[in-house]
């Protein structure tokens, strides 16, 4: 009997901690996609990059560390 409580309870702790290992190392809802024609923007949640697209130029903005400066002042 105690073999049984033994090998459930493993389990239990092995399935919780697979779940919550992938759920906080997932990327599903990382990059944000805006489509605007020719202009279109792709915005990287984890590193704050926003990659704008004019025509055909691409120009890299890191809106995090934009975000810091305006909080300094």
């Amino acid at each position: 009997m105690k073999n049984y409580l033994l090998i459930s309870i493993t389990i239990l702790a092995a399935l919780t901690t697979g779940f919550l290992f992938g759920r906080y190392t997932s990327d599903s809802g990382r990059y944000i996609f805006k489509y605007n024609g020719v202009e279109s923007s792709l915005f990287d949640t984890k590193n704050g990059d926003v990659y704008l697209y004019q025509g055909e130029e691409m120009v890299v903005i890191n809106y995090k560390n934009i975000h810091n400066e305006i909080k300094k002042k």
